[in-house]
Order: structure tokens, then C-alpha cells, then sequence
């Protein structure tokens, strides 16, 4: 949850990333261009992990997430939520785990 909205991932086929008003339920938007992901809230800014192993940093606009920066740091099957411990960032694919530090 960044700023009173919740961002997910879909996970339908078609995956879209939404953007959900916590306080009423009211979808604000569905956004394509993203694999199925995984996200998690890092201050006002949103770290998206996509299933093909591409992590994202983005933050939410009006009516869309904005990618500011990409990386492709793992192969196929990233189905886990990237797990942040201070400046670290932690994510892995069915294969491998891969630490990196944030500035």
C-alpha cells in the first residue's frame, strides 16, 4: 500500500497491474505491460518483481505506475515477493537467490 491505494498484480492470463482505493474498494485503474508480479512498497516507490525475472522500480501516478528503472536479475519461474532488509533486496526464481544493495 503506498499513499491510501493498494498495488497488486492481477494474476489473471491477461495479467494487468491494478491500483485499489484501500479505503473503498474502487478499482482506480488496470495498467498492461507487465508480466504477473510481485510487489512490494518501498517508502513512495513500488519494487516489482515480474515472473520472467525482471525487477522494477515504479512508482504510482495518476491512473498508472510509472517504471522508473529495470534490471533483469533472474530467469523464469520469480514467483516470490522480493523481500527488502534494510538496503538490501532480496528476490529468487526457481533456481537462485539473488541479494542486491539499493542506494
Amino acid at each position: 500500500m503506498v499513499g491510501g491505494a493498494v498495488y497488486a498484480s492481477d494474476g489473471g492470463s491477461a495479467a494487468f497491474l491494478v491500483g485499489v482505493d484501500a479505503e473503498t474498494g474502487e478499482t482506480l485503474f488496470k495498467q498492461r505491460g507487465v508480466p504477473k508480479a510481485t510487489l512490494v512498497a518501498v517508502g513512495d516507490k513500488l519494487l516489482v518483481l515480474d515472473e520472467e525475472g525482471a525487477l522494477r522500480l515504479a512508482a504510482p501516478g495518476q491512473g498508472r505506475i510509472d517504471e522508473l528503472g529495470r534490471a533483469e536479475v533472474l530467469g523464469s519461474q520469480a514467483w516470490t515477493v522480493p523481500t527488502l532488509v534494510g538496503r538490501r533486496v532480496f528476490v529468487r526464481d526457481s533456481r537462485r537467490l539473488v541479494a542486491l544493495e539499493l542506494p
